[in-house]
């Protein structure tokens, strides 16, 4: 009863020591914080954000520059985070918990949690991203004269490594406390991307000749069936089958709406006639079908 008596007003004294503070033996990263209250865990992670908040960084590439300051960004360590996390060690809703964690003498070591802005930072890649990039142009080839002439040439792409400039970001924030520069430069990393089909390349598909023709005549149809005809039609034309492929219309032509560029004209829907969306593609179907036939 004795030993009790004594444990139960030790147990009161350290309660009363540690009012309002930190318990014993509780680090952040590698700051000891026992005894410690909350606002100076606070004031010191602050102190430890100082040398972010002047700092400015620029992705740049080829003359373009998007530029971010980490006041922008709210980058720097999470003060308050580490505050509530240091000072509820030992205040949890679990009794056996909290003892161990006051009465047993072993370090209690918490991460200082480093957070900045994603989406900020994804916007700043993405503002020098568009300006960056270039789709990668295949070659188109037209039959004349007996061979193959490219009217529109291979062109190489170029595309910015997103998740690469993000890495570099990160790489680069464990120097700045050390770092007299205002601004911090991370060049962007940029990516060529070859096209499937080069110029260089066409012979490799063994074109000599012309093996099948398809013909069909469109005149004295609607407007719109017209233009949904030279339309599917322009989207054919200069495709290039390699050998062994397999050629899909559907694939070729794409979708096939007034979103895409396609009129209302006549098609036949559930055996009636009426107006939608794309009407006389299926006689650019049918053309095509036949040169195939006739291959």
């Amino acid at each position: 009863m004795t030993i009790f008596f004594f444990l139960f007003v030790a147990f009161g004294f350290f309660e009363s020591a540690y009012r309002n503070k930190i318990y014993p033996n509780v680090f952040v990263g590698d700051m000891p914080f026992g005894g410690k209250t909350p606002r100076d865990v606070i004031d010191y992670w602050q102190t430890r954000n100082e040398p972010f908040e002047s700092k400015r960084f620029e992705f740049r590439f080829d003359g373009q520059v998007a530029t971010i300051s980490a006041a922008e960004l709210s980058l720097g360590y999470d003060a308050t985070l580490s505050a509530t996390q240091a000072y509820l060690v030992g205040r949890s809703q679990y009794a056996l918990s909290n003892l161990y964690n006051k009465f047993v003498k072993k370090a209690v070591r918490l991460t200082p949690y480093f957070r900045w802005n994603t989406d900020i930072l994804d916007a700043t890649i993405e503002a020098v991203a568009q300006r960056l990039d270039i789709p990668v142009q295949d070659a188109l080839f037209q039959f004349k004269d007996g061979k193959v002439t490219a009217f529109r040439p291979s062109r190489d792409g170029r595309r910015v490594n997103r998740e690469e400039a993000k890495r570099r970001f990160a790489n680069a924030l464990p120097s700045i406390p050390d770092s007299r520069e205002s601004t911090i430069v991370i060049p962007v990393p940029v990516e060529i991307i070859t096209p499937t089909l080069t110029t260089d390349r066409v012979n490799a598909f063994g074109i000599k000749e012309r093996i099948g023709r398809g013909y069909s005549e469109f005149r004295g149809s609607i407007p719109g069936r017209i233009h949904n005809v030279a339309l599917a039609a322009s989207r054919l034309n200069g495709v290039l089958i390699k050998p062994g492929a397999t050629f899909s219309f559907n694939d070729a032509v794409g979708d096939i709406s007034a979103a895409t560029g396609y009129q209302s004209a006549y098609i036949i829907k559930e055996g009636k006639t009426v107006l939608g969306d794309g009407g006389g593609v299926c006689q650019v179907s049918t053309t095509l079908f036949r040169a195939a036939l006739d291959a």
